[in-house]
């Protein structure tokens, strides 16, 4: 069962850096701030779990494997989320690009 928990901490671990260079890479409007309330609620949850990992706390031992599945499912969906909106602001970084070059090259002919 440690394993489980080891596992699905990481995984959660790495949601949380994910989502936090998702958030470091964008320009943040006042409504998306909540966003970043979230993140910091996920990192103080992180601690915890991982300090329920290490004390082996009865209550996270109980937990059924169900539950962990679920969890790692939700886990596993964030963080295709946040790779999506991370292709997609790539893509419009690239776009951005290319129009720069363009508009760098109209400008040298008219």
């Amino acid at each position: 069962m440690i394993e489980t928990h080891e596992k699905i901490y990481a995984e959660i671990k790495s949601l949380y850096d994910e989502l936090q260079t998702y958030l470091d890479s964008i320009i943040m409007t006042p409504e998306q701030e909540h966003i970043c309330l979230k993140c910091d609620k996920l990192g103080d949850k992180i601690v915890e779990y991982n300090i329920s990992i290490i004390t082996n706390n009865s209550r996270l031992s109980q937990s059924n494997n169900e539950a962990l599945r679920s969890l790692l499912e939700e886990v596993s969906l964030a963080r295709a989320t946040i790779k999506n909106d991370i292709n997609k602001l790539k893509s419009v970084a690239k776009a951005a690009s290319a129009i720069d070059k363009v508009l760098e090259k109209l400008v040298g002919i008219v």
